[in-house]
């Protein structure tokens, strides 16, 4: 098995197009699902990226957030599964992405799709940094 610099191993991705994702992602005020569509990549895998350089910020209340930006994304289909009740579920695939909008560093992931769960995380925050 042949592993270079480029093409570490078992990666499907080379070294240079993980720069580049991680790079738009940073430095650009997009959607993730925008930048997945211009490498040729699934969002899950610019999520993956992100999380595996670090460019999601783990202690969100520390920084100072000057513009915050709100975007939604769908990872896949709409699923029901058996509840503990007995009940069948329905499982949201959405979730809700948290930017810092100046640095471009996201602060958060969480599920859901509706005002609520962005509700829930704001007051989650320590009053001065809201």
């Amino acid at each position: 098995m042949q592993v270079t610099e480029q093409i570490p191993l078992r990666s499907r991705l080379t070294t240079r197009l993980v720069g580049e994702i991680v790079e738009d992602a940073v430095l650009e005020l997009r959607a993730i699902t925008g930048i997945a569509r211009a490498h040729g990549v699934s969002w899950p895998t610019v999520m993956c990226k992100l999380w595996v350089t670090e460019q999601i910020v783990l202690d969100v209340d520390q920084r100072l957030v000057r513009r915050l930006g709100v975007d939604e994304h769908r990872f896949r289909r709409v699923r029901f599964v058996l509840g503990t009740t007995g009940k069948m579920m329905r499982v949201e695939p959405w979730s809700i992405v948290f930017t810092d909008l100046d640095t471009g560093t996201i602060l958060d992931v969480v599920d859901g799709r509706r005002g609520k769960a962005v509700t829930d995380w704001m007051t989650q925050r320590p009053e001065h940094w809201r």
